[in-house]
């Protein structure tokens, strides 16, 4: 009985041809959108071609296998003048003119690949970058005094620049060409601006310095991707909240809560303003003698969230009247008055002694606290009260 001889088994070739082709399929699948998707994602988007990738390092792996298979032989070989042979031998031919086939494929494939994605990450890489946080200001958002502050969106100052010229001119004066036609990018870039969303958390009213607010600026278009590629720039902070500490954008300052507070914190700003009313006395009146000040914190009755504090020092001296000396009492003030306060404010002072029919001093000292307590100075329509800082 004749032996029968071993038929070639395809099952190798036949995997290598397949993952070739899986592999071939999914780059070419995927590549219409792959530029757009380096040039709006950078290395990024090379996640797309996983799969394709293993595809093709399997593909690889097999041909060579087969090709450098010292036993693919053994078996394959038919009597001579057998028709079964003769067969078996056309078709491992044929197969492995395939597998060599696949391998230059894939190689190919690799090369070009590489060499596009290389151009094409490089000027990725030159493009400007823009973060939509770096344009936004909220600390003009946010107002008022530690534990009382309030923020207020619509007082938020969005900066992003609607002109793409714009960014081109002033991120990228390396590339930017004047001459060029932006139309296309300018039309892409101006629905990115128009669907951007802010979302705001966090508190709104009686922040403190520790508090914190966060923002989040979403893009709702339909594309991001796309319009990073049309406008050629890389876009970052999309999606990404960002955590704002309300004392590094605002720094709010204190009230006093008594004088002894205040004198205790400022002592140095109220001992220059007692100076400097001094002096405006001494310069007025060249006959002025035995002049004293007292220093007042002053706080509002009401509306105290929009009132600010003040420091009010009044001087009392006296004046020479027809041989005989008068008391007369003149005050200044700074306001508002709280931890912000400083000496570089005392330029900002006036002394303020004027009525409707001419400027003198007030000779008698209820008057001058019966004008503090309405918060004349101060034009509100809060009262005052007056303490004294000893």
């Amino acid at each position: 009985m004749e032996k029968k001889k071993n038929i070639p088994k395809p099952l190798v070739p036949l995997l290598s041809i397949a993952a070739t082709a899986g592999s071939i399929y999914g780059i070419f699948s995927k590549a219409a959108g792959f530029l757009d998707l380096l040039l709006s994602e950078g290395t990024d988007a090379f996640g797309t071609f996983i799969r394709p990738a293993i595809l093709g390092l399997l593909a690889l792996i097999l041909s060579f296998s087969y090709i450098t298979s010292t036993g693919k032989k053994k078996g394959q070989t038919a009597e001579d003048g057998s028709s079964s042979g003769s067969a078996a031998v056309a078709a491992d031919r044929v197969l492995r003119t395939l597998v060599k086939f696949c391998i230059c494929i894939v190689i190919l494939g690799i090369i070009y690949a590489g060499v596009s994605a290389y151009f094409s990450y490089k000027e990725y890489t030159q493009r400007p970058t823009v973060n939509v946080y770096d344009y936004i200001d909220i600390a003009p958002a946010i107002e008022g005094y530690e534990g009382q502050a309030t923020f207020d969106e619509s007082r938020v100052e969005n900066n992003l620049p609607y002109d793409l010229r714009e960014i081109y001119s002033e991120t990228n004066t390396k590339n930017y060409d004047h001459n060029e036609d932006y139309t296309e990018g300018q039309e892409a870039w101006g629905d990115f601006c128009n669907n951007l969303h802010f979302t705001y958390t966090g508190g709104t009213e009686n922040l403190t310095n520790d508090d914190e607010i966060v923002l989040t600026i979403d893009y709702q278009g339909k594309d991001l991707s796309r319009i990073k590629a049309k406008t050629r720039l890389r876009i970052e902070g999309v999606g990404e909240p960002k955590h704002y500490k309300v004392g590094d954008l605002a720094d709010l300052p204190h009230l006093f809560e008594n004088a002894a507070q205040a004198k205790e914190e400022k002592s140095d700003v109220i001992a220059d303003v007692e100076s400097y009313l001094t002096n405006y006395v001494q310069s007025q009146h060249n006959d002025a003698s035995d002049i004293t000040c007292a220093s007042f914190l002053c706080k509002p009755k009401y509306s105290e969230d929009s009132a600010p504090d003040a420091l009010v020092v009044v001087a009392r001296y006296l004046l020479e009247f027809g041989g005989e000396q008068q008391a007369s009492y003149v005050y200044c003030y700074l306001y508002p008055f709280d931890s912000r306060a400083s000496s570089d404010m005392i330029t900002q002072l006036s002394p303020d002694y004027t009525f409707a029919n001419g400027p003198f001093p007030y000779y008698d000292v209820n008057e001058i606290e019966q004008v503090i307590t309405r918060g004349d100075p101060f034009y509100n329509a809060s009262e005052y009260t007056m303490e004294a800082i000893d």
